[in-house]
């Protein structure tokens, strides 16, 4: 997307209706990088597959080796509507964090608004530290239509079990204000290996239960979306555990069983119903690694909301082009955020649309 001379980088978000396909858990965030080359029969297959289980993918572009996400998923047979747009991925500045201030994002939040004419509901993805400790954090929630929340228990301190820490970090975004209609959990997940962090151990037994909590926890939010369908293939901290978050490996068998699923699934062809939803980073950030930084909750549970935002609408999405997988980096942050804590231990589908290839959204200063 092209906005005059402010360029863009969109990445998508596609939800997977669940009445076309045997999916029941929420969203996946998915990267290709787990291939050494990106084609389009590549992305149909992971796609396919995505939709055995999930009724979402994130996905941190809109293209990859230049094939267009959306067209990929048209050309599988899936239906795409487009649903809210973030602009910004945990970047806003808090302290010594972040690379963009609020005014900076709001100033593309209302560049996007424009260049859709207001078509698709806009917002901004931030980890939790910043959406409750930042200074300007009220200022960026007052812009965004959509609040997109990344939550990592694994990063938190705490001998609370992994889905208590996300219970009550959730609550604690109630309890400062922000409104659960608007909330989205953007990022979440456990890695099944690699080094402990602040106490908390990764393991497959780990992600397991954590999957499995996660799964059933979700079902009393709006969108929820597991990091990360495939094992990433860099880490942009130094980490080991960073990749290996994925619930599939670079051989795309699970390392895990599925909640509703088969533990190692082989792709198959999938005809469903999506929904999208569109992550969008402003191309002057680079990719952005996530730094440690304190993450304070409150002993509070959770509560429940009410349904899902969505508008139908026909995007052709980001015309930048992505660089191949794996070695590059992209301008989406991949990499889980890295929080810590001093404190703690069905969804309704969308309406969707047909799935269009081509067609675009433009005002007099807005192409696409």
């Amino acid at each position: 997307m092209v906005c005059t001379s402010y360029m863009t980088v969109v990445a998508v978000l596609a939800v997977l209706a669940t009445d076309a396909v045997d999916a029941t858990l929420p969203g996946v965030c998915f990267a290709p990088w787990h291939h050494d080359t990106v084609t389009s029969d590549v992305l149909a297959t992971d796609m396919a597959q995505i939709a055995e289980y999930f009724t979402a993918f994130r996905s941190f572009q809109a293209q990859y080796s230049g094939i267009n996400v959306i067209e990929t998923a048209a050309n599988a047979g899936l239906k795409v509507a487009v649903g809210p747009l973030y602009v910004g991925n945990e970047d806003l500045v808090s302290g010594d964090y972040g690379s963009f201030s609020a005014d900076t994002l709001t100033g593309y939040i209302s560049q996007v608004k424009e260049c859709t004419s207001n078509a698709v509901p806009v917002g901004s993805v931030q980890r939790i530290n910043e959406w409750l400790n930042a200074d300007d954090a009220s200022t960026l929630a007052a812009a965004c239509d959509v609040i997109g929340v990344n939550i990592y228990p694994f990063f938190t301190q705490g001998d609370s079990t992994s889905v208590s820490k996300l219970e009550t970090q959730w609550a604690q975004m109630l309890a400062a204000g922000y409104d659960e209609s608007t909330m989205h959990v953007t990022e979440t997940g456990w890695p099944y290996e690699g080094d402990d962090y602040e106490g908390n151990s990764p393991s497959y037994d780990g992600m397991q239960q954590y999957l499995d909590d996660w799964a059933t926890w979700s079902s009393s939010v709006q969108s929820s979306y597991w990091f990360m369908m495939y094992d990433t293939t860099t880490s942009y901290t130094g980490a080991n555990y960073e990749t290996h978050f994925g619930i599939f490996g670079d051989d795309m068998v699970a390392h895990v069983t599925i909640p509703g699923g088969n533990t190692n699934s082989t792709t198959t062809s999938t005809t469903a119903s999506t929904s999208e939803d569109t992550t969008q980073q402003t191309a002057q950030s680079s990719t952005s690694t996530s730094e440690d930084s304190t993450q304070q909750t409150t002993q509070s549970s959770a509560t429940d909301d009410s349904t899902q935002q969505t508008t139908s609408y026909a995007d052709d999405s980001a015309t930048e082009e992505a660089t191949p997988a794996p070695t590059t980096t992209t301008s989406g942050d991949t990499s889980a955020s890295e929080e810590e804590d001093t404190t703690v231990a069905a969804t309704d589908s969308p309406a969707v649309t047909s799935a269009v290839t081509t067609a675009t959204t433009t005002t007099a200063n807005c192409a696409m």
